[in-house]
């Protein structure tokens, strides 16, 4: 069994496709809910295990429209952490910018629904090319690095080329800061790393195998030690 929470269209503040009035409604409002939950899961992270974003279809005297919906499984519905995520992502995004997003649609007269020709994916890695560090590594503004550390997280087919010898990332290492050393696992998330480190490995043999969590960042690395 799964419960489901109603997260809109599009973020509050932005123009959407409306059933009746816009041209190619469906073609627009396919588009529009794919890219509503890119966006979430840009500003809230990847949801948690037990945890569906998906279209949800809805019967209209003019048709059927789309919109974004949240789907919980019964098995995580008494979860803290399900529980933060859906009080989050229930109150939906202000805007498209709160996501590193600009408006992937623009409105006209007459009904016109303009995506000017970008696919999905397109859309995507353009935010994460907005939201990308610069060059030294640091993000402006500093809630950059949420968004394009959650977009890379969820769409790791998308990070375009040039991104991906520049990403950050967290890597568990045994051997750290000696010969030998090796990369066991990786996660956009310091905390993820962390979590994973102590799952895997008791405190003796973190001691014993010089185990660490290193925090990569293009072709510079500098240790997290715990």
């Amino acid at each position: 069994m799964t419960y489901t929470v109603e997260i809109g269209a599009a973020p509050i503040n932005e123009e959407c496709a409306q059933l009746g009035q816009t041209k190619d409604f469906e073609a627009i409002n396919r588009l529009e809910i794919r890219l509503y939950r890119a966006a979430i899961i840009a500003r809230y992270g990847v949801p948690p295990e037990g945890v569906t974003l998906r279209a949800k279809a809805n019967a209209h005297d003019f048709g059927t429209y789309r919109e974004l919906v949240a789907e919980v499984s019964d098995a995580v519905k008494d979860d803290p952490a399900v529980a933060e995520y859906i009080a989050q992502v229930e109150d939906g995004l202000f805007s498209w910018l709160c996501a590193g997003f600009a408006p992937p649609v623009r409105y006209k007269p007459g009904g016109i629904a303009d995506s000017e020709g970008r696919t999905f994916d397109q859309i995507v890695a353009g935010a994460m090319m907005t939201t990308r560090p610069k060059p030294d590594g640091s993000f402006f503004p500093p809630d950059n690095k949420t968004l394009h550390d959650n977009l890379c997280a969820g769409f790791p087919e998308l990070v375009p080329d040039c991104l991906k010898a520049s990403a950050s990332r967290y890597v568990v290492v045994e051997n750290a800061g000696y010969v030998g050393e090796r990369d066991v696992h990786e996660t956009p998330e310091r905390e993820r790393a962390e979590s994973w480190m102590r799952q895997t490995y008791t405190p003796d043999e973190i001691h014993e195998l010089h185990v660490a969590v290193a925090h990569d960042t293009g072709n510079h690395r500098s240790y997290e030690l715990l």
